[in-house]
Parts: C-alpha cells; structure tokens; sequence
C-alpha cells in the first residue's frame, strides 16, 4: 500500500508531509490509527496530541480539536492551531507554554473587558441623571 500525503491546516501556516506510514489520534469515540489502505474516514478531534509515523521516525502533533478527514492517500487535518515536534517532552513543554501564554491573554481581554462594562455603565448613570 502507498503511504499517505498528510497535510495540515491551520490559522497561520500549513505542512505537508509526504510517505506517511501511520497516523494515531483519538476522536469522541477513543483512540484510532489508520494505515495505508483504510476506507475513507472522516471524524472531528477534540483538543489533543496524535502521532504519525514516515521513514522510520514518529512525529507528535499537538493541535487545537478539528476535522480529521482521509480520502485514498490523501490525509487532511484542518485545525486552529497545531505544534509538531518528533520529541514528545518538548512537544509538551511548547504546548504548555502556548497554553500558559493563551490563559494570561484570556485574562487580559477579562479585565478589559470589565473595565470598558464599568465605564459604559458609569456613561448611562450620567446620562440617566440629566
């Protein structure tokens, strides 16, 4: 059987990885692999790690939840964001960063965003008090 052609989505860049032997992910239902050969397949992930396998080397791929779908040789996952790395602890130590980052950002639009609510607020109190 012919390996897959992976190809990866995301918001800001894209990869394609040719000679894919494997690819292992877990959707709703529990953890899948698919192999050279496999009928067409289409799932959503939810936020997580997979794995794909080519020449001899595993690959991890961190990715935000998206749409997994396989058609023939041709493997497409289309995500919001995603990180590849081939050591698995640095693949976790970027993702941490990434999730600690995304948290503070979170956090900042928080407290904008009840700084802009209070000051609307104090507006319509002035407007109402005319």
């Amino acid at each position: 059987m012919s390996p897959f052609t992976l190809r990866v989505v995301g918001s800001r860049s894209s990869l394609q990885v040719e000679g894919v032997t494997a690819f292992s992910a877990a959707d709703a239902s529990g953890r899948f692999a698919l192999l050279p050969g496999h009928a067409s397949f289409l799932t959503a992930l939810p936020p997580g790690i997979a794995r794909f396998d080519g020449a001899g080397v595993s690959t991890y791929l961190g990715h935000a939840g998206g749409i997994l779908h396989l058609r023939g040789a041709h493997l497409a996952l289309v995500t919001r964001r995603y990180v590849v790395e081939r050591d698995y602890r640095l693949l976790a130590a970027r993702l941490a960063d990434i999730l600690s980052a995304e948290s503070r950002r979170r956090e900042h639009r928080r407290a904008n965003l009840e700084r802009l609510e209070a000051t609307l607020m104090e507006r319509l109190r002035r407007e109402e008090a005319r």
